[in-house]
């Protein structure tokens, strides 16, 4: 499963935090299908604090399951772009 190499993946990192901004949805005859921004933040120690930044867009599909919730059928991840910044750790110098 694709979730299985996001965890392996996230899993090099000290600390994730993603923010799901602004979405758009829109029912269809088969679901909804959707776009959410996201902003994840990814932080990991090198000789400095760092934190790769990825704004991105997930393109959505739902279907409503079995016992009336929906859920993701399907999700496509676009990287819009990425940066990656020094942080500012209070009580601790960059250097």
């Amino acid at each position: 499963h694709q979730i299985g190499r996001v965890i392996d993946r996230i899993g090099l990192y000290s600390h994730t935090f993603h923010f799901l901004g602004q979405s758009h949805h829109v029912r269809r005859a088969a679901g909804v299908s959707g776009e959410v921004s996201c902003i994840a933040h990814h932080r990991w120690r090198d000789e400095v604090d760092l934190d790769h930044v990825m704004y991105i867009r997930y393109a959505d599909t739902y279907r409503l399951g079995r016992d009336g919730r929906w859920r993701i059928a399907t999700r496509a991840v676009g990287v819009d772009w990425s940066e990656t910044r020094v942080v500012d750790v209070p009580g601790r110098s960059a250097r």
